[in-house]
């Protein structure tokens, strides 16, 4: 994933840490699937 995604996805959690955000939600932002993204994230 390239940097930007995962840069929008980090200040997207930021600004809403008290919100109830989704791997879908961020994973749509990135615009990759939900396993993709949560594999992405875990390595």
């Amino acid at each position: 994933m390239c940097g930007s995604s995962l840069d929008r996805a980090a200040e997207y959690l930021r600004t809403h840490i008290d919100d109830h955000v989704s791997v879908a939600e961020l994973a749509a932002m990135s615009r990759l699937s939900g396993s993709h993204f949560a594999a992405l994230v875990k390595s």
